[in-house]
């Protein structure tokens, strides 16, 4: 009978000890080699993505934030990442991630055309300050991937109708619409590689011209062109959140060679599509503010503002307020003759 209820115990406790083992397993997957899948991880301010196989832990896609570790399974192996900091694919070995791993490209000494700093600014877009002088919309910044872009400007008051030139060493065309808003002709030869344009919008009033802004756009040499293709195609090849992907890493491709009207355009895309991500929208924000564009700006931060306090995002309500109050600051007076564009 003893031996009976010794053996009865024993049994008692191999349960308990397999239960308890079921209970555990997630976490010791999680400290001694967990699949992939098996955590989602959270990561606030992300500085990289990790774009191959080959981590311990990390599949392919995963954010990683300031700490985190790389975990190469091969010895002296190292993962493929984008940098959001610098905008470039690096390799990484194993060991912890700092933000000096993907240093900023602020840290070289060459200063930048912004909306705040003024300086290097190559184009002309209209000031704003003579009232016939059309402030160019679009293409957004001076490097473009499209050859055939749409041409787009603010209305002017008065103006009957207005006329597009477009002109390089090879090309030289013309263009009268009552539109402000011209697509690039289909009879015309598209932009060539590696040639920089003249982009000229005349505003006139009846036969007479009053006013005139230009702007200097160039698509870059094929190569760079394939090379930059090749970056967007590995970044779609992941299937991310279409808004992520739009605001994070499509948004670093373009800009690390300056692709203003690239990232611009994208994102639009997903605003209409239907997005009501704040971030997307307060990114937008700043691209509009590199392509001197505050009005656009404005809306974009303003709207990224609504959209973080409707869902309960803070953290991205205050970022977007304070670009917000930072734009109003370096410009208290946005231009008040393109409020009926609003």
């Amino acid at each position: 009978m003893l031996f009976k209820l010794f053996i009865q115990k024993i049994v008692k406790i191999k349960i308990l000890l397999m239960a308890a083992l079921v209970l555990l397993i997630p976490y010791s997957y999680t400290a001694w080699g967990q699949p992939k899948s098996a955590t989602k991880r959270l990561c606030a301010n992300p500085i990289m993505r990790v774009y191959s196989e080959g981590d311990s832990y990390l599949p392919i896609g995963s954010l990683l934030c300031e700490g985190d570790r790389i975990h190469p399974i091969n010895n002296g192996g190292k993962v493929d990442v984008l940098c959001f900091l610098n905008q470039k694919f690096v390799q990484l070995p194993s060991g912890s991630i700092t933000s000096d791993k993907c240093q900023e490209p602020t840290a070289n000494t060459e200063k930048k055309c912004t909306f705040q700093t003024l300086i290097n600014c190559p184009k002309t877009r209209g000031d704003g300050e003579n009232k016939n002088t059309p402030i160019v919309l679009s293409p957004y910044g001076n490097v473009l991937l499209d050859r055939r872009p749409i041409f787009s400007w603010y209305p002017v008051p008065g103006a009957t109708s207005y006329k597009v030139y477009l002109t390089a060493y090879n090309l030289d065309w013309q263009a009268a619409t009552s539109n402000t808003r011209l697509p690039y002709p289909q009879g015309q030869q598209e932009l060539q590689y590696g040639i920089a344009y003249k982009f000229s919008v005349l505003v006139l009033q009846g036969e007479e011209v009053v006013g005139s802004a230009s702007s200097v756009i160039y698509v870059p040499p094929e190569n760079q062109v394939q090379d930059i293709l090749e970056k967007v195609k590995k970044v779609n090849a992941l299937a991310l959140p279409a808004d992520e992907a739009a605001y994070l890493d499509l948004d670093t491709v373009y800009m690390s060679k300056g692709l203003l009207n690239e990232t611009i355009e994208n994102m639009n895309a997903r605003i209409a599509n239907g997005s009501q991500n704040p971030t997307l929208y307060r990114v937008l924000g700043d691209r509009y503010l590199q392509a001197w564009l505050p009005q656009e700006a404005k809306r974009a931060y303003t709207k990224a503002i609504e959209l973080a306090q409707s869902s309960g995002n803070i953290s991205e309500m205050v970022i977007a307020q304070d670009r917000l109050a930072k734009l109003i600051e370096s410009y208290s007076q946005l231009p008040t003759r393109i409020n009926a564009a609003q």
